[in-house]
């Protein structure tokens, strides 16, 4: 056998091979992408899918604003010298300060 002809029959069958997996991710509609599954999740077991027609509920956390002034008053709410000492803030306060804007709530809301 020629040298082109091995060449083409391996070219071939690596796309055989190639064109199987494929079609077999897509008839589960199932696509891995690097780096999307969490170590916690690495080794569930699909099992299904789940209900459409259910309700789903999700937990969704934003991250916290002005964290240098948050770690400052953090800071001073614990120290005895500091005017600031045992001076909690009520969880409107909080909000006010560090917590996500309406608008960085919405947009995750709306979406």
């Amino acid at each position: 056998m020629s040298n082109s002809l091995v060449k083409l029959s391996l070219c071939v069958l690596a796309l055989l091979i190639f064109t199987k997996n494929v079609s077999a991710q897509t008839e589960n509609n199932l696509v891995n992408l690097p780096g999307s599954v969490p170590p916690a999740l690495a080794d569930a077991v699909y099992i299904g899918h789940h209900d459409p027609t259910a309700m789903l509920h999700v937990l969704i956390s934003l991250k916290l604003r002005n964290t240098s002034q948050l770690h400052a008053f953090l800071k001073n709410v614990q120290d005895k010298n500091s005017p600031s000492y045992h001076q909690f803030l009520t969880p409107q306060q909080f909000t006010a300060d560090y917590g996500p804007t309406a608008d960085q709530v919405n947009a995750v809301a709306n979406t």
